[in-house]
């Protein structure tokens, strides 16, 4: 038994080494700070396996000099991609220019880790003084703007536990700030807070604000205090012990929270402990930063609120809601994900006031309101649909086209009649109602019945090539080319090559599109017989592409057709105008 714990024992080790230690490298390069200098910096690294990403591992050192005037260094060191251990960071100046102002100080920060969580006292300092020179000399060193701060914070495990100090002893905004915290970060005993115009005190037990008093400086006078009641004193106290039951939490609407210490205390840990001097974002490692983004320290507050008891019809919100979902024009209207995180905000943030009769009328109006959106949102999907109909299926345009009196068309209006008598009852109809997805399935199976018909393409495709045939002899000369253009260079190949792969819905299209083009010709036709003087002709290559010789006379449409370069392109062109700019 013995061998084999010894033997578990090495292969956890050599498991171990062989994953890190054996292949720890070091690499130096350059790192940029905070005012994108670069820096020289040197640290150990192994490479995961999995990702092929560096994760740091050992010694950290960041330096940069630059002259006599600035220098920055950090150093620490790193476990498995986190900090661990003792940190310091540094940046010192000795009349350096910035902004007309000659600074000159130190910015320090020593602070520790423990696997990447803030662990033991941080410590920060930045006491900084400046001069300006002006005619040639040096004016005295100046205090009134120059910061000099202090802070001292105790960590435990990520969290702040211990005593707080931070005091700013700038002549123009002097301020101080004192407290602590439990060991379980959570904000306690007596905070004070002072600056040159105003004393704020609070008292806290295990998180829970108890009493506060702000004061104007320097008479002292009391401009906002609040004292917890005896009533709420025993309920907080039987919560803090662990003896607050359900129906005192419902009969006195209670309401407890876990929030931020910084919601009473500004901390304006941001400005000094996370500043940007300090390089969080590319050094990384830090737990609590990533996931504060340094806007707080990780301490913690616990918010109990004695709610009063509402009218729901008085509630300025709810009238809201009810004015933006009962609304047609409000976009929230057709949005049930909209609706249901406005009611689940509400219910959060009000149903401990409200009686159960209230809170059974929200939930209510939630569902009432729910079947509204839907019954919107249905004869929204039903117009949608219907002009994506209008736009792949251009016969139900009721365009008249040559087969209109077929019986396959005859056959179509009387689906698209039971159809539309459907859709107004699905409307109001329940039954209608469930069964509108399978109905929908069935309608654009006729829709397709009808319009992939290859009887029908090869039908309207024999009445089409009369069209090609000198059937508008009192065509101007100019415009029967086009025709015959088309016919030769698109219609046809394409139509027999759609009819060789039995794509009839595809060739059905073609016929339609092919329709309208010859009704936007014949339009056209018009213009070019009233308004051209002089003669225009088109030159026949493998394509037929529109020429113009004599440039000096025009309609709009030849002016825009002067630099197209084949048949498509000219094809592509008729179909987009408007018969209005002919």
């Amino acid at each position: 038994m013995k061998n084999n714990k010894i033997f578990i024992l090495i292969f956890i080790l050599s498991n171990t080494f062989s994953a890190y230690a054996q292949v720890v490298k070091s690499n130096n390069s350059l790192l940029y700070n905070w005012n994108d200098d670069p820096g020289d910096l040197k640290y150990t690294y192994y490479e995961d396996l999995k990702t092929g990403n560096y994760v740091n591992h050992g010694k950290y050192t960041f330096n940069l000099v630059q002259g006599t005037h600035y220098k920055e260094y950090a150093n620490g060191n790193f476990k498995n991609g986190k900090r661990d251990g003792a940190w310091e960071y540094r940046i010192t100046r000795l009349d350096d220019l910035a902004f007309d102002v000659n600074w000159t100080g130190a910015i320090q920060l020593t602070f520790s880790y423990k696997d990447g969580k803030p662990n033991g006292l941080w410590f920060y300092e930045n006491k900084q003084k400046y001069r300006t020179r002006g005619r040639g000399v040096w004016l005295p060193y100046e205090f009134y703007f120059a910061p000099n701060e202090t802070l001292s914070v105790n960590f435990s495990n990520g969290h702040p536990a211990g005593v707080y100090n931070y005091s700013n002893n700038n002549i123009n905004n002097k301020s101080k700030i004192t407290g602590q915290f439990n060991a379980n970060g959570l904000i306690n005993g007596t905070w004070i807070l002072n600056t040159s115009d105003e004393k704020q005190e609070y008292i806290f037990t295990n998180g829970v604000l108890i009493k506060k008093i702000i004061r104007s400086m320097p008479n002292g006078d009391v401009t906002n205090s609040y004292t917890r009641s005896v009533e709420e004193l025993s309920l907080i106290n039987s919560f803090l012990t662990g003896m607050l039951k359900k129906e005192d939490v419902k009969k006195y609407r209670i309401q407890i929270d876990t929030v931020s210490a910084s919601e009473y205390i500004s901390f304006d840990s941001r400005k000094e402990i996370y500043s940007k001097f300090f390089n969080w974002e590319r050094i990384g490692g830090d737990e609590l930063y990533l996931s504060k983004r340094g806007s707080d320290l990780g301490g913690l507050a616990i918010s109990i609120e004695f709610k009063p008891q509402l009218d729901l019809e008085k509630i300025n919100e709810f009238n809201e809601m009810k004015n933006v979902y009962t609304k047609y024009h409000y976009s929230k209207s057709y949005d049930t994900s909209s609706l249901n995180q406005d009611f689940n905000n509400f219910i959060a943030k009000y149903a401990i006031s409200l009686t159960d009769d209230d809170y059974n009328k929200v939930l209510e109006y939630k569902k009432d309101f729910t079947s509204i959106i839907i019954k919107r949102t249905d004869s929204v999907a039903v117009e949608n649909r219907r002009q994506y109909l209008l736009s792949e299926f251009p016969f139900l345009r009721k365009v008249k086209l040559t087969n209109e009196t077929d019986p396959i068309y005859i056959e179509f209006e009387k689906k698209m009649g039971l159809y539309n008598q459907f859709k107004i009852r699905s409307e109001y109809n329940a039954e209608y109602k469930k069964a509108k997805s399978e109905v929908d399935s069935v309608w654009n199976e006729n829709v397709l019945s009808v319009y992939c018909d290859s009887n029908r393409a090869l039908k309207i495709n024999e009445v089409s090539k009369l069209n090609f045939e000198d059937n508008y002899p009192d065509l101007h000369p100019q415009v029967q080319p086009i025709i015959k253009a088309i016919l030769v260079s698109q219609y046809l190949p394409a139509l027999d090559s759609l009819k060789n792969k039995k794509d009839f819905c595809e060739a059905n299209k073609l016929v339609e599109n092919f329709q309208i083009l010859l009704k936007k010709v014949l339009i056209w036709d018009k213009n070019v017989s009233r308004d051209l003087s002089k003669k225009h002709y088109y030159r026949a290559t493998n394509v037929y592409a529109p020429l113009v010789e004599n440039k000096e006379y025009k309609t709009p449409v030849f002016t825009k057709i002067d630099n197209l370069n084949n048949m498509e392109e000219l094809v592509a062109l008729l179909m987009s105008l408007d018969p209005n700019e002919f």
